[in-house]
């Protein structure tokens, strides 16, 4: 953007088309994914009103994935160690990459088909970046969602109860 808030004259395939996209700060990107926790309040759409960005619509998804990986880690080794005590934990690096391919596809993916339909049928009104901005934020409710997954699983019986009832009533 120049000074007098419209787009820049740059190519499509320059550094500076996309720079008005990521020029945002740290402040705003916490508010936005505060008040997507909060979709009803009355300040959710004037924090979203200000023109969209793709930076915090990149990193929530990031942040998504790695939350993902190390939650569900965390929970698996914790589940190993209640279930034999001192056995050995091994990763599974598959899962990143599988978590990576399903949090970008559906953060990325669907929002652009989405916004090719709307377009399509003739109602869209929204931008892409309107698309990816919403769809990006509105994942960050996923986040603590994912790390409440640890404390669940260690609370959780992971034997039937007939086996239950026979270990403590005996």
């Amino acid at each position: 953007m120049d000074g007098s808030g419209k787009k820049g004259s740059a190519g499509f395939w320059s550094i500076e088309f996309y720079q008005p996209y990521f020029d945002i700060d740290t402040i705003t990107v916490l508010q936005r994914c505060y008040h997507t926790l909060l979709p009803f309040s009355p300040s959710y759409r004037s924090t979203f009103s200000g023109g969209l960005d793709l930076y915090g619509s990149f990193w929530v998804p990031t942040t998504l994935i790695l939350a993902l990986f190390m939650s569900s880690s965390l929970a698996a080794s914790i589940a190993s160690y209640l279930s034999a005590p001192g056995a050995e934990y091994d990763y599974d690096f598959a899962l990143l990459g599988l978590a990576t391919a399903i949090v970008y596809a559906y953060a990325f993916g669907l929002p652009i088909g989405l916004w090719l339909v709307l377009r399509y049928m003739g109602v869209g009104e929204w931008g892409i970046v309107d698309a990816l901005g919403i769809w990006g934020y509105g994942l960050f409710v996923w986040i603590p969602v994912s790390v409440s997954t640890i404390v669940s699983s260690g609370l959780l019986p992971t034997e039937t109860p007939s086996v239950l009832s026979r270990r403590y009533c005996a």
